[in-house]
């Protein structure tokens, strides 16, 4: 454990950081201008919808289109549709999970004032990292960790890699619906954390809630949501000796908010769309004929696309022709992807997240078990992510953060193991300042193309 002096230090340091992140992201997220603007703000029209009593927008569909035959083709609707809103019996709907409009319908009935995707963004996104940075503390204790510069080192990857600065300077709903349901992911690991050390069952039912709140506005993190259910369920089962009904009774405060939350979701579905299974996406404006295409025929998402998605998100590297680099979509699915790349080329520090799996999972006793379980939870939650968002028909470089923060706790499980066994500690350090050399470079280049 750490000294009460060298923590103090560590966080004064950390809250600094955040201060001068947080110029940084909104320079971003303005492109230089620090003046906040609305740019999609679909989630604070479903927030006014929420406050006036209503689950339909208040914006309503243009006369015209609703007299198309066809109100859902591209070519037809290009001059009355509102990108990307949901068309359902002459109304608009999102088909976004609707958690973060709740609480931005709370945020208009106290102050009366929207709520400006241009701050939200940015702020969560910064929110994420200082829930990592306190995620990593409680790591660092149960793995020993001593040293301070590994956390500083996945932090400042996190904070600084090139997907969150991509996210960030084009703040829209596409990007506000993934680090939102991240921030409720990361809140709800770092009271499963609390859990684990503590044993307190509050920060169980915490972390149940977050992990509702994760899935019911992002229904991908359901694979995080079982691995978590799934390892405090192992937790349980290995560190205490109950009977059955105690043992139930143990997994109450996680399992039934999880519940909760998704029925929840799934009657929400059905009172918009008169079907608990439909979020929105058949009715959804989209501007594409293909996609429209695929989106009928019940083929967007498909697990003929696994192997070009794993690829694009683990192998795919972008093309150089010097001074330039660029993106092919030359891709072999049907539908053209959004420009990705690797998520080890982006962050290169993940890679340490191997020697967390091959060092610490022969740990014994009862830190054993609470070791080895935050790493399979987490990893078998990352594989799951992984594998799913492949199955879509297309890759997109915002997906990469659904995973990203998850990934870079299991590299610095790995960069703490790798610091304790090695001899020489500066190829140690030599070795991290290069990777993190890296990733601050292609952050920032990636970041310059991508909005210059």
């Amino acid at each position: 454990m750490k000294s009460l002096k060298k923590r103090l230090a560590e966080n004064m340091f950390f809250v600094l950081f955040l201060i001068a992140l947080a110029f940084f992201y909104v320079y971003i997220s303005t492109a230089g201008s620090f003046k906040f603007e609305q740019h999609m703000g679909y989630y604070d029209m479903q927030a006014e919808a929420f406050a006036s009593g209503q689950l339909h927008l208040k914006i309503k569909p243009h006369p015209e289109m609703l007299k198309l035959t066809d109100p859902y083709d591209p070519e037809q609707n290009v001059n009355y549709r509102v990108h990307d809103l949901s068309l359902y019996k002459g109304k608009y709907f999102i088909y976004w999970g609707p958690v973060p409009a709740v609480f931005y319908a709370a945020w208009r009935l106290i102050t009366g004032l929207p709520v400006l995707d241009s701050i939200t963004v940015p702020l969560f996104v910064l929110i994420n990292v200082a829930l990592l940075w306190l995620i990593l503390g409680r790591v660092s204790d149960m793995y020993d960790i001593k040293k301070a510069w590994p956390r500083i080192v996945i932090t400042l990857v996190f904070a600084l890699a090139s997907t969150p600065l991509f996210i960030i300077s084009s703040p829209n709903i596409y990007h506000e619906a993934i680090v939102a349901a991240h921030m409720f992911l990361l809140a709800s690991l770092f009271f499963f954390l609390r859990y684990g050390n503590e044993k307190n069952r509050f920060y169980l039912l915490l972390t149940g809630i977050f992990l509702g709140f994760a899935v019911a506005t992002r229904l991908s993190y359901l694979a995080f949501a079982l691995s978590l259910v799934g390892a405090t369920t192992w937790l349980e089962w290995k560190t205490t000796k109950r009977s059955f009904l105690d043992y139930t009774k143990r997994l109450v405060p996680v399992v039934i908010p999880l519940v909760v939350m998704f029925l929840m979701l799934l009657l929400y579905n059905n009172l918009r769309f008169d079907q608990f299974l439909e979020f929105g996406t058949k009715y959804q404006l989209i501007g594409l004929q293909k996609s429209r295409q695929l989106i009928i025929s019940g083929e967007f998402q498909s697990l003929k696309y696994l192997s070009y998605g794993l690829k694009a998100y683990l192998l795919t590297w972008p093309q150089f022709k010097f001074p330039y680099f660029y993106y092919s979509l030359d891709y072999t699915t049907s539908f053209p992807s959004e420009w990705v790349s690797s998520i080890l080329f982006n962050t290169p520090t993940s890679i340490f997240a191997l020697l967390a799996v091959f060092k610490y999972t022969s740990n014994k006793g009862d830190i054993g078990i609470k070791r080895n379980t935050l790493i399979w939870s987490i990893l078998i939650g990352v594989i799951l992510t992984i594998l799913g968002l492949s199955t879509f028909a297309g890759a997109t470089k915002r997906y990469e953060y659904d995973f990203l923060a998850p990934l870079l706790i299991l590299a610095f499980i790995g960069l703490g193991k790798l610091l304790q066994s090695l001899d020489s500690r500066k190829v140690l350090y030599g070795f991290v300042v290069v990777i993190l050399l890296l990733t601050a470079i292609w952050s920032i280049l990636i970041w310059h193309f991508s909005v210059f």
